[in-house]
Formats: C-alpha cells, structure tokens, sequence
C-alpha cells in the first residue's frame, strides 16, 4: 500500500492514517480464521449433540452441561468477532477507494464546487436515516469536519473489540472443549 499524501492532512497525520490502515489489514485473515473456527466448534458441538445419548454414557453429565456452555459462549463470541471484523475489512476497503475517488481531479472538481458548510452537510446526511441513526450518522459528521482521522480512529477501536472478543472465542472453545474431555470417566 503506497503512502498518500492530501492536502487536508499534515505529513505527521498522512504518516499515521497510512500505518493505522495498513495494520487493520490482519483484520482479513483473522476473520477468516475466526470463521473457521466457529465452523469448527459448531462441528463439534452438533456431533455431541446428535450423539447425545451415547456421550452421556461416556461424559459426566455435569461436565457436558458446562462444556455445552462454553462452546455456546464460543460461538457468540466468535460469530460476534467474525462479524466485527467483515465490517472493519469492508470499511477500510471503502474509506481507501472514498478517499481515491475524492482525490482524483474530477473528486477535486466536484468538491471545489461543494457550497455546503459541515453543518448543512450533516444536516443533509441525517435526512436519509432513521432516528437513532440519523443522530449517529450526524454527530460522526460533525465530528469528522474537523477530526480528519476520526474514521481511522474508530476502525482501529473497534478492530481492538473484535480481536479481544476473538481471544474470548478462542479461550471459550478450549475451555469447554477441555471440561468435555476431562470429564470422561
């Protein structure tokens, strides 16, 4: 990914945007191995199910009600990652081609023509969403008129979220996965 420089952005800021973005790339292959292995789990835990009956007589009952747990708090957590991270590689995807097509000389040409103030765009914005939406959609607006990083900010936080509730999908699956195992009798 080449580094890009915008007339709005200073050299220090234009450094910063391109490493944040560049580092949210691990969002794509992290959610495929979170898919996978929710896909894995899911496996797991429908074969147990289907079996019921014969795994009863193998597993302590106690322990298959608690591994049942865990594998069901896995898989939340990682449907929940999963889906954190599909956003974030689509967001940065879109905000990369936004911010080419904003920049390319006819984007210059269409904004040097814009004659709208930050508050008439926001106000704009809103118009195409539902309450609570348009509340939110208008306060990223006025807030990205002046904090030109905003996007990048959020996408990075919320990569924070999606990575910690991969770490607890991961900790969940092997935690039910060992409480199964070790209450063989």
């Amino acid at each position: 990914m080449p580094i890009e420089t915008f007339p709005h952005l200073d050299a220090n800021k234009c450094l910063v945007r391109h490493s944040v973005l560049s580092g949210l790339r691990v969002a794509e292959p992290l959610q495929e191995m979170v898919g996978w292995t929710v896909t894995g789990i899911a496996a797991i835990f429908a074969v147990l199910l289907a079996n019921l009956h014969e795994v009863r007589e193998l597993v302590n009952i106690c322990s298959l009600k608690w591994g049942f747990i865990f594998l069901v708090l896995s898989l939340l957590t990682g449907i929940t990652a999963k889906q954190m991270l599909q956003g974030i590689v689509f967001s940065a995807d879109h905000l990369l081609k936004l911010t080419e097509d904003l920049f390319s000389p006819e984007g210059i040409g269409l904004l040097s023509k814009v004659t709208l103030t930050p508050e008439q765009l926001s106000l704009e914005l809103t118009k195409f969403y539902y309450w609570p939406m348009s509340y939110f959609v208008g306060r990223s607006a006025k807030k990205g008129a002046t904090d030109f990083l905003l996007s990048e900010r959020r996408f990075s936080k919320l990569f924070c979220v999606a990575m910690y509730a991969s770490w607890v999908h991961f900790l969940f699956a092997a935690i039910g996965i060992g409480i199964i195992t070790f209450g063989i009798h």
